[in-house]
């Protein structure tokens, strides 16, 4: 199937990018020391329940003064050449979503819900274009789940479809609308199998690798691996300085740091 030029609204050009051995394993250290500080002292779910809250927020972070200032965590970027990507990427300078900046700390012992399968559209509207810089904090794809991603932009068609139908006319999504954009694997792989070629993948990434992707590509908790190991993460949103105003002209509540 190809995406219908109805569905290519609000379209950017596609992103999926790998960038072997980007971040140093001290900085990995560093970032799996604040999990160990913050998200691992969550309680065990009592009895057979499951682990609904692994992820928290950088703006969470600096409402529990963990932190003061968002740099204290994501100013590492500005030495990388990840941030000279983002902007060659998104057109000229670049925030990154405070709100929208997630830790993450996947324990299949504490029976962790995997994240359903969805479009990063849903976070800021599909009408901004939005980097997700995934950084695993372990070695994921085999041993540990790390995303399953689709090998397209906008598939599976009707789900990008869905989106664009729930949409105002500027690309914004309306409260409550959240939970008809997430899906199942099973959803998923019900496309895959009506698919000619197959249609998503779990990439192999190790400690330092960095993952960037857009916010038109359907993903989700890797399942297919049998007895998993656990996974640490940080996912941080980026968008152009131009959609941030953008964003604040329309009263939109959001907080970003210039990259």
């Amino acid at each position: 199937m190809t995406v219908t030029a109805e569905a290519k609204q609000f379209a950017t050009d596609p992103v999926l990018e790998f960038h072997r051995g980007a971040l140093p394993l001290s900085l990995i250290e560093r970032l799996d020391g604040l999990i160990d500080k913050t998200l691992s002292l969550r309680k065990q779910p009592a009895g057979d329940g499951t682990d609904e809250v692994w992820a928290i927020t950088v703006s969470h972070l600096m409402r529990l003064g963990v932190m003061k200032e968002p740099d204290q965590l994501l100013g590492f970027l500005r030495d990388t050449a990840l941030a000279d990507r983002c902007r060659e990427l998104l057109g000229g300078d670049v925030v990154v979503s405070v709100d929208g900046t997630f830790l993450r700390d996947f324990q299949p012992s504490r029976r962790s819900v995997p994240a359903p399968f969805h479009f990063d559209a849903y976070v800021m509207g599909a009408s901004v274009p939005m980097l997700n810089v995934w950084v695993p904090l372990s070695d994921v794809g085999e041993r540990a789940p790390g995303l399953t991603m689709a090998k397209r932009a906008f598939w599976p068609e009707p789900y990008w479809q869905r989106v664009l139908d729930t949409v105002d006319e500027d690309g914004m999504f309306p409260r409550g609308s959240r939970a008809d954009l997430m899906h199942t694997y099973e959803e998923l792989m019900a496309f895959c199998r009506a698919d000619e070629e197959p249609a998503m993948w779990s990439p192999v990434l190790s400690r330092g690798d960095v993952m960037i992707f857009d916010h038109q590509r359907m993903h989700g908790t890797q399942l297919d691996i049998e007895d998993p190991l656990p996974r640490r993460s940080i996912e941080i949103r980026v968008i152009s300085t131009e959609r941030e105003r953008w964003l604040k002209g329309i009263g939109r509540p959001l907080t970003f740091m210039p990259l």
